[in-house]
């Protein structure tokens, strides 16, 4: 509804070939656009620390930001493991760097896929709203930031 809702009021504005028009559409009612946003907005930059912050001052939300940072630890060596075993081997294997290359791509994608499926029932990240949870450390970090001389 909220899509259709201001395509009457647009009369005399040139249209696009799609049937709704996305520019009056609220945006910042979505989570995860939200979230992308803040992410590439420069707030991303914390360390164990604010995390450790974090934990004590929200019981809820805090915990499962220090799983999430965990399992994306564990994503990131399993992601490595499998470029390298698979570039190792297509390397071997097809005797070219083109073949390593893509090795090395199908290793990324392959490792981080697979352990994103394990590490998501083995931490428990099914549970909860990933991005509500995302949301409240970064609400955290705006409203605590931390002490430039710490």
């Amino acid at each position: 509804a909220a899509l259709f809702a201001n395509m009457s009021q647009d009369a005399g504005v040139k249209r696009s070939i799609l049937p709704w028009n996305l520019t009056h559409v609220d945006w910042d009612n979505y989570k995860c656009i939200r979230l992308a946003r803040r992410l590439h907005c420069g707030e991303n930059k914390y360390t164990s620390a604010d995390v450790d912050r974090f934990v004590k001052a929200d019981p809820v939300h805090g915990p499962r930001v220090a799983k999430m940072q965990n399992a994306a630890m564990i994503n990131t060596g399993s992601a490595v493991a499998g470029a390298i075993g698979s570039a190792a081997y297509l390397g071997k294997a097809t005797r070219s760097p083109i073949g390593a290359a893509w090795g090395l791509l199908a290793g990324v994608c392959a490792g981080w896929v697979a352990s994103e499926f394990v590490v998501t029932w083995t931490h428990g990240l099914y549970k909860f709203d990933r991005n509500d949870t995302n949301l409240a450390f970064l609400d955290f970090m705006k409203q605590n930031p931390r002490n430039p001389a710490s």
